[in-house]
């Protein structure tokens, strides 16, 4: 898409509105892209409280901690934790 969009740019003297408006539907697409791409690549650090599957809250027990909690808990626990992962 860019390289048509310099293609069109190289004679600037035969542009018109439309040529414009084109160029600034690519141009605000390509930055909305940008932008979803980089919160989906972007970790989240926080999710739900006491979550057993969550690796931001897994990292803050410890490993006898998770282990314990882990066991314990039953599958509709785990069923329920993944539905409220965000």
């Amino acid at each position: 898409m860019i390289s048509g969009l310099a293609a069109l740019f190289i004679e600037t003297s035969n542009l018109t509105a439309t040529d414009y408006a084109f160029t600034s539907i690519a141009l605000i697409c390509s930055l909305i892209t940008l932008g979803i791409v980089t919160t989906s690549v972007s970790p989240q650090l926080y999710g739900p409280k006491d979550s057993l599957l969550y690796f931001g809250r897994i990292g803050e027990k410890t490993r006898e901690t998770y282990i314990e909690e882990f066991n314990r808990a039953t599958e509709a626990d785990l069923f329920h934790d993944v539905l409220e992962q965000t």
